[in-house]
């Protein structure tokens, strides 16, 4: 069973186009396609924005999706394909590209009117990734806080490592606190708000909308859903989690056990960086998930996949 793990937010960083560049004439439609949808020259994004630039909600959740969807079509022109399909909170679109249940064009549109209602949302958040604690340790810290604005567990990204989120002098007060329970790391993460919390309840009727007037198709493949953890081919159950997944916690834990379960044969991150797969290696050593994060290891998992 061959899997694919779509990288999200936070995966970004300046000049990532570049692992890509030998395959531009092959992807040149695909970023066409994003500035016609859109009006933004993503591809310049991808290739010199710095990271300031870049942690800005309407460039990051654009350049992205476009960094995983060239690098899908990279796969895709060479006949490799998923079994199963995996995205990382914003990663859900491309997986939902790769498997058949959206085209790029539905894609684009949806990801450039999230990101735009996301921004727009005028609260002062951010994320903070704790290494070392517990579930409960860190939902203790927060409910201790909580009577005071919005601070909740966001993505449950393995069970040592645990995403924050929420009113940015909360999260501040909240690290302090997760440091001196023996946090192992703290790592305030690039991005401009404060994503799956609540912060983010105030776009989800607009986005509502927009969903149910895009076409989804039935996928050609299993994808497993963000905020269930459940692996699904309903179109009915996609959209529900894409719209829960703005203010609920990610379930990404428990989507690689999953995973696990189903032996699979080949894992592969498909985007920009090696975050998914350095998650897999700290939780289950039997498994590899191959990077595609520069030429070089792009080459090696073509001529592998190919076998």
């Amino acid at each position: 069973m061959n899997v694919f793990l779509f990288p999200g937010q936070g995966s970004q960083y300046s000049g990532m186009y570049r692992h890509i560049n030998p395959y531009s004439s092959e992807l040149d439609r695909l970023f066409e396609c994003a500035h016609e949808i859109t009006g933004v020259d993503v591809k310049a994004l991808c290739m010199t924005a710095n990271n300031k630039q870049l942690m800005m909600t309407q460039n990051t959740q654009l350049a992205m999706l476009l960094m995983d969807l060239a690098y899908n079509q990279i796969l895709k022109n060479r006949n490799i394909f998923p079994d199963l399909v995996m995205g990382h909170s914003l990663g859900q679109y491309a997986a939902l590209v790769s498997c058949g249940a959206l085209t790029v064009e539905e894609a684009i549109y949806i990801v450039y009117k999230r990101a735009n209602l996301m921004s727009k949302i005028d609260k002062n958040g951010c994320l903070v990734t704790i290494v070392g604690l517990s579930v409960n340790e860190i939902n203790d810290v927060c409910k201790s806080l909580e009577n005071d604005g919005t601070i909740s567990i966001a993505l449950f990204n393995t069970h040592k490592q645990i995403v924050v989120g929420g009113d940015s002098k909360l999260v501040e007060l909240a690290t302090d606190k997760f440091k001196k329970l023996g946090a192992i790391k703290t790592i305030i993460l690039p991005v401009s708000a404060a994503f799956h919390t609540s912060h983010m309840l105030e776009m989800q009727n607009e986005f509502a909308n927009i969903l149910n007037n895009c076409k989804f198709s039935i996928p050609k493949c299993e994808i497993i859903l963000n905020c269930s953890a459940e692996k699904t081919n309903d179109i009915a159950k996609i959209k529900d989690d894409l719209l829960l997944q703005c203010s609920q916690p990610v379930r990404w834990a428990e989507s690689m056990q999953y995973m696990f379960r189903h032996r699979p044969s080949l894992i592969c991150e498909v985007g920009p960086g090696k975050t998914l797969s350095g998650m897999i290696r700290s939780v289950n050593k039997d498994y590899h998930s191959y990077v595609l994060d520069n030429t070089q290891q792009l080459l090696q998992f073509l001529t592998i996949a190919k076998k």
